[in-house]
């Protein structure tokens, strides 16, 4: 699965570093409803984030230390990689840590990931 994510700088009023950046992803929330297990997961940097912008470091968080395994920064910090081995019906973030090195700011941009690998319609 792809996924896009757009980091700006906006001074005030933004969603992450305090206000003053302000990041969206091409999903969010992610669902994964009936998705395969092992599944790939892979986030870039869009075009529309400034060049200099990397990813230094994508983290699980909550659920996600056992759902999401191997993350691996591409050696540009343009993208990052990791496995979801959605084996659980659960939800949570991610974190990928985007550096802005013209500010010195660590820019923290956290899907929700939502797994349900075997989904059961309501018994009536």
């Amino acid at each position: 699965m792809e996924y896009q994510l757009t980091v700006v700088r906006v001074g005030f009023g933004g969603n992450s570093g305090n206000g003053k950046y302000f990041y969206t992803y091409s999903h969010d929330p992610i669902h994964l409803v009936g998705m395969k297990k092992g599944l790939k997961m892979h986030f870039s940097l869009s075009s529309d984030t400034p060049a200099d912008f990397k990813i230094c470091q994508g983290v699980g968080t909550g659920f996600a230390w056992d759902q999401i395994i191997d993350p691996q920064v591409s050696k540009d910090g343009r993208s990052v990689k990791f496995t979801n081995k959605n084996d659980k019906h659960c939800s949570f973030n991610i974190g990928i840590i985007v550096h802005d090195p013209i500010n010195s700011e660590f820019i923290v941009c956290d899907p929700e990931v939502v797994n349900v690998p075997d989904p059961q319609p309501a018994a009536y």
